[in-house]
Formats: C-alpha cells, structure tokens, sequence
C-alpha cells in the first residue's frame, strides 16, 4: 500500500516537471526565468482570490462601513470648507474684544420681550433648537435652520469657528455671537 502512494507521488511529481518544462519551451524562458513567472503568476492569482473573497464578504454586510463612512463624509465636508475658517483670525482677548463682547451680551438681553426672563446663559450650538438659535443676535428663522442643516451634515461642531461654514455667518455675525454661544460635543453631555 505504501509502495503505490510513493509511486502516485513520484508520478504527480513528474508530471508536474514536464508541465514546467513544456511551459519553459513555449514561452522560451530560462529555468530560473521560468521559476520566477511561475511564482509571480501563482502570487497573482493568491491575491485576486483573496480580494475576490473580501469584496464578497464586505457587499453582504454594507452597514458594516455605514460608520466609517459617515466619519468620513462629516470630515470631507469641514475640509471642503476649510479655506473659510482659515481666514478667520480674531484675537478675543484684548479689552475691546471684551467690551464688545459685553455690548452684544447687553443688547441680547434686552432683545427679549419684558415678560420673558432673562437668562444670560451661553446657548450650545451643537444641542440648541431652532427657537434658541433665534434668540441670539442676527439669527432668525432661515438662518437658525442652516445652522441646524451645517450641524447635522457635520456631525457637530467642534469650534465656534465651525459656523463659518453656514451660508450667511461671516466673521463679524461670528464675533457678535462668540460670547453667547458655547460648543460642547453631545458625547460630553451625558
């Protein structure tokens, strides 16, 4: 029994040697330019089939990326507007910042109506309803809803300088609105 499972080896083994030496003879190679393309080819054909398998394992499971790519697409789209919050370059802590500041907290203030109470409070862009947003200087219904729109296309935001990617907020609205707002990331409020 041993003795024709040796001989079936010897067999294969030759058979696979002539097949190497025809394949040698077609293709006009040297031996070891022939070892060479057989290794390549049989490389070749190892990494085609394990792409196959992982591009099909990957399209049975599509929510397995639906994370990664809404990372993804909320990150593309703070760098799309990157060149805008570049240019924003204003130093609030000089004394007139600081009285300006004051200024636009008092005017807030005294924006709502007599039978409201006023809270001095800075209002979180990354949690605040519309009707919030609206409470705040320069900011009605439109524009509290493009706020709403820009943070939920974004994920959140992780600076003020973040609402300079709203249609309709430019540096001075920004510096009128950086002493009532506050951006605290939702994960954080729990």
């Amino acid at each position: 029994m041993k003795k024709q499972s040796d001989e079936k080896k010897r067999s294969r083994k030759q058979s696979i040697r002539r097949t190497f030496y025809r394949i040698q003879g077609v293709l006009g190679m040297t031996e070891r330019e022939c070892r060479m393309f057989m290794m390549l080819a049989s490389l070749l054909l190892i990494g085609s089939a394990a792409r196959y398998f992982s591009d099909n394992r990957s399209s049975e499971n599509p929510e397995a990326f639906a994370l990664f790519d809404a990372r993804f697409n909320r990150l593309t789209a703070r760098a799309d507007s990157l060149d805008r919050v570049e240019k924003l370059a204003l130093t609030l802590t000089s004394e007139e910042n600081v009285v300006e500041q004051a200024a636009v907290i008092k005017r807030a203030a005294t924006k709502l109506s007599a039978h409201e109470t006023v809270v001095v409070s800075r209002i979180n862009i990354n949690q605040a309803t519309s009707e919030e947003l609206q409470r705040l200087p320069r900011i009605g219904p439109a524009l509290a809803k493009q706020i709403i729109i820009m943070r939920t296309r974004i994920g959140e935001f992780l600076s003020a300088d973040d609402l300079l990617l709203v249609s309709g907020i430019g540096e001075k609205t920004l510096a009128r609105l950086r002493p009532l707002i506050t951006v605290v990331p939702v994960d954080s409020t729990h």
